[in-house]
């Protein structure tokens, strides 16, 4: 999809999918919104189709504003023409969302060398790099970091996402669904009484 964006401030999609019958199916979720870089030259967005998961009743206000509220995140001014995304909210207030990669800035695999991703848009974490500084292709995961012992939790499951290059002159967002996890970080039981 090409479009003029010199006059817009963000961009607000979803996908949907028109059967032969007409039909009409949506992705699960909400309306995604791009704010457009303010030096933007050409944008690439990769994302996907939205389905639910395991993780998507953490999506829902129960969760967001009881269980894993928290308090208002400072922004953290991010400034680079590559921006990496991930939507994950089983994330409990006193944890906090990292990256590593094979990059230095990434810390070259090194934990001690993370680098924290800015929570202002729970649950959606994101992080700006430059491109200059990367010799693709960019390989990377997601790490739950315990914000207090600065310790890691939990690494993605999986391979390692990668991103083999960028188009030139291009600010490029890469949203990433969801945390690659087999492991359970939440528990709960309870009674439901009609």
């Amino acid at each position: 999809l090409e479009t003029d964006i010199a006059t817009s401030k963000a961009i607000r999609y979803s996908y949907a999918i028109r059967q032969q019958n007409e039909q009409i199916d949506s992705e699960w979720g909400e309306t995604r919104i791009v704010k457009l870089p303010k030096t933007s030259k050409q944008l690439h967005i990769s994302d996907s189709w939205r389905t639910t998961t395991g993780e998507s009743p953490f999506r829902t206000s129960i969760f967001s504003e009881c269980f894993f509220t928290r308090s208002p995140a400072k922004k953290i001014a991010q400034s680079g023409d590559l921006m990496l995304s991930i939507h994950f909210a089983q994330v409990k207030p006193g944890q906090h969302i990292a990256i590593s990669g094979n990059q230095d800035a990434l810390g070259n695999w090194n934990p001690s060398k993370k680098v924290k991703l800015n929570e202002s848009k729970f649950p959606y974490w994101s992080v700006a790099l430059q491109t200059s500084q990367i010799n693709f292709p960019l390989e990377y995961k997601y790490l739950l970091v315990d914000s207090m012992t600065d310790e890691v939790i939990l690494w993605e499951d999986g391979s390692n996402r990668c991103l083999n290059a960028v188009a030139p002159n291009t600010n490029t967002i890469v949203h990433d669904e969801h945390f690659k996890s087999t492991s359970l970080l939440w528990k709960a039981a309870g009674v439901a009484i009609p």
